[in-house]
């Protein structure tokens, strides 16, 4: 399903589009007035040939004049289109796309990316460029009117653009609104600019964002229904670093062009197979290396190892694994992870979180069920916000003028199974918006719908962020109507099925800052919430690890109780089995931990598992007089992850033992 969000047009944008029509009236009127007097015979009709020629030849110079200036600005101009309708020819002029369509009377646009935008000053200098090139030729043919009929139809066909273009007006297909240059000019001078990523799912650097979104607007441009690895090999041909190795390779000249669409018609693009197997094999590529999230390389890297054509096309070209490896390491934190590290922290006020906003969330899951989605997303949050008129957050955006239009819907997402398991887990946008709710809310009131939608907007969240402030609706527009609209009823809730995955992110952040019994009682709470025996499991897992590593001798039992109930549902989750040799170990039974780790090593790739292993396998070894084998472990663990929480425990077991590592 997708989604778009639109805004109730303005009372100018109504007056704005009456006034054009009004002048195109009057401009036609004044034309056949003046003109058909001085026409004989034939002539009549001749001269609504050339006024129609006409009315082509000022939409070819308005949208020329905003290719080059867009051109000339440095803006990341991506396609030109003449006319509407089906294409009659296409093609391309230095990756630019040029599409001329049958209808040469119905419009035009030039399609700018979002990535590598330019300053605002040369965006509004590529706006009023189009208006600018047709008011030049209306007055230079309103000087020669008299001279010849096709000279004033010139002048009126740019004259009636001009006007059209330049006056601030909104149109509307029911799905996208179109404002006219006047108003994109208006709102860039009034309205701030507000950068935001329309990208949602899994982490990522900001690079690795621009190839997707590339491969995205790529399809879409050429108005094909998938994203294949193809569009997704042109994307990464745009990285600067990417783009520099394919051309040592001599892979850039291979590179198959981007089609022309076959009509004017934007589609929204689905990822297809192959680019979602390339974009997973690139997260694990990224997790084996101990980084956190893919960057561009990281993306090349999981395409390469998938099979499908682009593969095979870079494998001939000499692309290698080892060559992208190094380009891959080199991923670093970007802004999303300072507003995440903000946010999600082990203070994190929970005890705010309210009925009201537990609600939209319970309804978020079912419409993100019904969506097939593989996580909640922000376009879900916002979906169940509009969906109940009585919420507060669906008040203030109807006074706003907000309204969510989706389109290509397979069933009714209000008929999501009741049975379902609810096992969705957050998108990380998601996580941030909810996170940045409850530090909205106060001491007083509970978490509440409006809270939930200004954490979209604050944290800038993911598509969801995206399609309010595409609208207009900014964080100080919201905050103005909310004045304006009555408090809705919202009491404070608990950790329920739908929430716990709040718990369980303040549960993560308090263990990143050793707050172990903290983390505890927050895994207690999802693992009491949880709906299905895997959830259970997990939590309970947990509950031993964090138990484990607070040190406390009066968790032991339990925790190994919990460990060993853990890893007999799922015995081949080495998570589970470490946290039960790491019960052992602490029980008193080291030489029965040694064996399950010494299994577990095998099965981990990822450098903080294995560290974490490693020095569990030291302080079994320690503790078994085996100093030898101790020492190597215990240096094994500092090279896979010198920051491993285990180290220090590790380090005092050996000096117990009188094993130093030297």
């Amino acid at each position: 399903m997708s989604y778009a969000g639109m805004r109730r047009p303005s009372l100018l944008g109504r007056l704005g589009g009456f006034a054009s029509s009004a002048f195109t009236f009057a401009a036609t009127f004044w034309l056949g007035w003046t003109i058909f007097p001085r026409l004989r015979g034939g002539d009549f009709w001749w001269f609504w040939v050339e006024l129609f020629a006409c009315l082509a030849i000022a939409i070819v110079l308005h949208e020329s004049g905003h290719l080059v200036v867009g051109l000339a600005s440095g803006e990341p101009v991506r396609k030109l289109r003449i006319g509407s309708g089906v294409t009659l020819l296409g093609f391309r002029v230095r990756g630019l796309m040029v599409q001329l369509c049958m209808n040469p009377l119905g419009g035009g646009a030039v399609y700018f990316s979002e990535v590598d935008a330019a300053p605002t000053r040369f965006h509004l200098a590529t706006l009023g460029a189009g208006p600018g090139v047709n008011l030049i030729a209306a007055v230079y043919g309103l000087g020669l009117y008299y001279s010849s009929t096709w000279v004033a139809a010139f002048a009126v066909a740019n004259a009636i653009c001009f006007f059209s273009s330049a006056m601030p007006s909104t149109s509307s297909d029911g799905v996208r609104q179109h404002p006219s240059d006047g108003m994109q000019i208006l709102r860039l001078l009034f309205r701030p600019n507000v950068e935001v990523s329309t990208f949602e799912g899994a982490e990522m650097t900001a690079d690795a964002r621009a190839v997707v979104v590339r491969a995205v607007e790529d399809a879409q441009l050429s108005a094909i229904s998938e994203v294949t690895d193809e569009h997704l090999l042109r994307g990464l041909a745009q990285d600067e670093t990417i783009r520099a190795l394919f051309d040592s390779a001599g892979l850039s000249d291979r590179i198959p062009p981007s089609k022309t669409a076959e009509t004017d018609d934007l589609t929204t693009p689905e990822l297809s197979v192959s680019v979602k197997k390339a974009l997973e094999m690139a997260f694990v590529t990224a997790r084996d290396m101990g980084i956190q999230k893919p960057n561009a390389a990281g993306i090349c890297l999981g395409l390469l190892k998938t099979d499908c054509p682009a593969s095979a096309l870079m494998r001939e070209a000499g692309i290698t694994e080892e060559g992208l490896r190094i380009l891959a390491a080199g991923a670093g934190q970007d802004e999303e992870d300072v507003r995440r590290a903000r946010v999600i922290t082990a203070d994190l006020p929970l005890e705010r979180w309210g009925s009201a906003a537990e609600k939209a969330l319970a309804y978020a899951f079912r419409v993100a069920e019904a969506d097939h989605a593989p996580f909640l997303g922000t376009h879900h949050l916002l979906a169940a916000l509009v969906a109940d008129p009585q919420s507060r957050a669906a008040m203030v955006l109807q006074r706003i003028g907000f309204a969510l239009a989706w389109k290509d819907v397979k069933g009714d997402e209000t008929e999501a199974s009741p049975t379902s398991d609810k096992s969705l887990g957050f998108s990380p946008q998601t996580a941030i918006a909810l996170a940045g709710a409850i530090w909205r809310t106060g001491p007083n009131y509970p978490t509440g719908t409006a809270e939930m939608c200004l954490g979209l907007l604050d944290q800038k969240a993911g598509s969801g962020a995206h399609l309010l402030l595409a609208a207009g609706v900014d964080t100080e527009a919201f905050i103005k109507a909310l004045r304006y609209t009555p408090r809705e009823w919202s009491e404070p809730s608990a950790c329920t099925n739908e929430s716990l995955g709040l718990w369980a992110l303040r549960a993560g952040a308090r263990m990143d800052v050793g707050r172990w019994l903290d983390a505890r009682a927050d895994f207690l709470e999802a693992e009491r919430a949880a709906a299905t025996d895997a959830q259970r499991a997990l939590f309970s897992n947990n509950v031993a690890w964090v138990s484990l590593m607070s040190g406390d001798a009066a968790l032991r039992a339990e925790s190994l109780e919990r460990a060993r109930s853990a890893t007999s549902l799922e015995p081949d989750q080495p998570a589970f089995s470490g946290t039960y040799a790491f019960a052992l170990l602490v029980n008193g039974s080291p030489a029965a931990a040694v064996p399950i780790l010494e299994a577990d090593l095998s099965k981990l790739t990822r450098p903080r598992d294995r560290a974490s292993t490693y020095c569990l396998l030291a302080m079994c070894r320690a503790r078994l007089n085996q100093h030898d084998e101790a020492r190597k472990d215990l240096a094994a663990a500092v090279a896979a992850d010198p920051r491993c929480q285990l180290l220090p425990s590790a380090s005092e077991e050996l000096e117990v033992a009188g094993a130093t590592v030297g």
